[in-house]
């Protein structure tokens, strides 16, 4: 059978429309082989089939492809290339030995959709499966889809793939045939003699029992066989997909193989699939990438399903799975959750504060901070929505961005009417070692003891112009009296570590101060102070220091004695 003559622009398009029917027959035979006949994603893959067949058909009476080893041809054109391997269609077609293939007009519907079932049945080499296509196709008779064959290529090229080594060849079975009856033994066979061969021991009883697999194991058998065929499909709808890009692309095909994906990916979430999620998105990625500049609908297309993959309704079912995740489970959907878009945070950060698994919390907000990293935008707006009574759970995350947005937030929250919250915001804010104690300042009359700790830590951490400009204010302002002690003492003591010169005449008056019988009295203020311009590290500090460690006022010399001694043996240390 030959094919007719094609030239010329028409012949371009010739090839093209050849090139659509593989892509369409791919596809038809896999979702023939992923599921039913009634389903619509099946359906649809055949109805494009059919269509393309049409519109060859329609110009030309019969179309011809001659098949080779891993590749089909029309014409001259290379069609479709493939592997020599298992499942391959056009291996399976040489492996069976047809050379070519031929679909001629006025073809029934029927055919084409028993034709799609054959292939799907015995693409691959099965124990169950008995025939093959030739067989098949023979049986079935299909008045307007032909073939030859050549039976030669199996015992030729088909040879090298499927014999066994020499070694196999004697273990598996180049044995003589077991006596039956009275007939010769295997020594008898072999020309011994029984009376004088010395007879091998009896081979030990196999107890069947003891080699029966458990239910675990052939759950585990059926887990890993269903999980390689997965593999197997996914990577073939992926090349499809591939191939439809390589040239024009076919809209109709295109539909079924993105509806699949979606399906497949929702699917894969639901079950904690992610080894199969990881294949599919890197495969997307990667087709992504390889079509940036001849292929901007699809690269659309793609866009998106990633889009779609990251919405709250496709990522919900994570939740369910999540208690009952794996150490590898949860390193596996770390790979593919950072694989989608920063939207994917809407549906994540609801997620940490709803997960009882400190492992699951740890990956999603190492997996939120990622995705922010260019734009916070969707993390500050799931913060909006989050109950306030779990928010203190994620605010942490702000302090592991860097962005002005996220500051920002952190600021506001600061002060925000939850106490947790407000402290965890403190402690982001000295994580990212945002420097705003102007802005934070009014928090050290927080009513919490452990905010108004954190403040004295946070003016105390470095020189600072305006954290002095800030305690000072506050302290000039107060009536400081020593029964007030407890609350401004650690106040004083940080003025000392972020202030300079400017502090010394206010830390001196306290040094110095009070009455005549308080000042021969111990004084917690008193004693603040002179730490405080201890810790200033100037000439003039010292010299109040050491005027106040010489006073006739037995509290104000025991505090400044106090402290300078104490620097004396911090000294003497090695």
């Amino acid at each position: 059978m030959v094919s007719p003559e094609i030239d010329g622009k028409s012949g371009k398009d010739a090839v093209e429309i050849a090139r659509h029917v593989i892509s369409s027959l791919l596809l038809a035979v896999k979702m023939s082989s992923l599921y039913p006949e009634d389903h619509p994603l099946y359906k649809t893959a055949l109805t494009s089939l059919q269509d393309h067949l049409d519109a060859f058909l329609e110009e030309y009476d019969e179309l011809e492809f001659r098949v080779e080893k891993s590749q089909l041809f029309f014409e001259d054109e290379v069609v479709y290339k493939g592997e020599a391997k298992d499942g391959d269609l056009a291996f399976a077609l040489f492996r069976d030995g047809i050379t070519a293939l031929v679909f001629q007009s006025e073809w029934e519907p029927w055919e084409v959709r028993l034709f799609v079932g054959i292939f799907s049945k015995y693409k691959s080499i099965s124990e169950e499966a008995e025939g093959d296509i030739v067989t098949a196709m023979w049986e079935a008779e299909l008045p307007h889809i032909q073939y030859e064959s050549a039976e030669h290529i199996l015992e030729a090229d088909l040879e090298t793939e499927f014999s066994l080594s020499e070694s196999e060849d004697r273990t598996l079975g180049r044995l003589p045939p077991m006596r039956e009856g009275n007939g010769p033994s295997l020594l008898d066979t072999a020309g011994g003699d029984p009376d004088t061969v010395d007879r091998p021991s009896p081979l030990p009883t196999i107890d069947m029992a003891s080699t029966a697999l458990t239910h675990e194991e052939i759950g585990a058998l059926v887990e890993m066989t269903r999980r390689e065929e997965e593999r197997d499909a996914i990577r073939e709808i992926l090349n499809i997909l591939s191939d439809l890009l390589i040239g024009k692309q076919d809209e109709r095909v295109c539909d079924v193989v993105f509806q699949f994906l979606e399906e497949e990916l929702h699917s894969c979430f639901a079950r904690k699939d992610f080894e199969v999620t990881l294949r599919i998105l890197k495969g997307l990625r990667r087709i992504y990438n390889l079509y940036e500049e001849t292929q901007p609908l699809s690269r659309a297309r793609i866009k998106e399903l990633f889009s779609t993959a990251s919405s709250p309704d496709f990522l919900s079912p994570l939740s369910d799975v999540f208690p009952t995740m794996s150490a590898t489970d949860i390193e596996q959907a770390k790979k593919v959750l950072l694989l989608l878009p920063s939207k994917a945070v809407y549906a994540l950060t609801p997620m940490i504060t709803k997960s009882e698994s400190t492992p699951v919390r740890k990956m999603l907000s190492d997996v939120v901070v990622a995705l922010s990293a260019g734009n916070t935008d969707p993390f500050v707006e799931a913060l909006n929505k989050t109950d306030e009574d779990l928010l203190h759970l994620v605010v942490p995350i702000l302090g592991r961005l860097e962005d002005d947005r996220s500051s920002e937030v952190l600021i506001e929250l600061a002060t925000h009417k939850s106490e947790r919250v407000r402290i965890e915001a403190l402690r982001a804010i000295m994580a990212r070692d945002l420097w705003v104690p102007e802005k934070i300042g009014p928090l050290r009359d927080d009513e919490s003891e452990l905010i108004r700790e954190l403040i004295v830590e946070y003016f105390g951490s470095r020189r600072s112009e305006s954290a002095e400009a800030v305690l000072l204010s506050f302290l000039q302002k107060q009536r400081i009296r020593d029964k007030e002690s407890g609350h401004l003492s650690p106040y004083i003591r940080a003025l000392g570590r972020c202030g300079s010169a400017k502090s010394a005449p206010f830390l001196k008056n306290i040094l110095f101060k009070g009455g005549l019988i308080s000042r021969f009295r111990g004084s917690a203020l008193r004693e603040a102070a002179a730490y405080a311009l201890l810790d200033l590290e100037n000439k003039e500090s010292e010299s109040i220091l050491e005027h106040a460690s010489q006073s006739r006022f037995a509290g104000v010399r025991s505090s400044a004695q106090a402290v300078l001694e104490g620097r004396g043996s911090q000294g003497d240390k090695p």
